[in-house]
């Protein structure tokens, strides 16, 4: 699980986002081909590291130490696993937040049902990110430097939460707090 936070969701999204892709900045120094080539790249580095366990490769130390060695070789999920690190710090978009579930905590409106979601008794807004259309919210990561929280939020409503749950009867969906919380799953 990773967690993001901000003060608003478009902010918790960025801070979400970022630590899964290492910072969020695209490297162009990265251009490492094949899997091991790519694993030494990320081993090397806490932000590597960071990529790789948010990208969901957890060997143990031995495991590890044998595909380093190319005394093993990793399955083709691991190996999945490895290209899906190395590409989010290699162009700043961390792929796997694509196919994540995502936990929403903060006031939440959807048309005139407005509330505090994932505090006390209710629960918080879950999101399938694998339901959404992530074109839109990839390009403008990939091109806005400073990264917009809030087209970053008006594209994730319209593109993951519209294509995950649908538009609410009147109103739309909107995010009139000034905390929340994203687990990404």
């Amino acid at each position: 699980m990773i967690r993001g936070q901000g003060s608003s969701l478009g902010a918790a999204l960025v801070s979400v986002w970022s630590t899964a892709a290492g910072g969020g900045r695209a490297r162009t120094s990265y251009t490492a081909r094949g899997w091991h080539a790519q694993l030494r790249a990320l081993t090397g580095t806490k932000v590597g590291r960071e990529a790789a366990s948010a990208a969901g490769l957890s060997p143990t130390r031995r495991t590890l130490l044998a595909w380093l060695t190319e005394a093993r070789t990793p399955t083709a999920a691991n190996r999945q696993r490895i290209t899906d690190a190395y590409t989010a710090l290699a162009s700043g978009w961390p792929r796997v937040v694509e196919s994540r579930r995502y936990e929403i905590h903060g006031m939440v409106g959807a048309g005139r049902d407005i509330r505090d979601r994932g505090h006390g008794r209710s629960a918080p807004l879950r999101i399938d990110g694998a339901e959404g259309r992530w074109d839109s919210v990839k390009k403008e990561w990939i091109k806005d430097r400073k990264k917009d929280s809030q087209m970053l939020q008006y594209l994730f409503i319209l593109d993951v939460i519209r294509g995950n749950l649908g538009e609410p009867s009147a109103g739309g969906w909107f995010f009139p707090g000034s905390s929340y919380t994203i687990d990404m799953i």
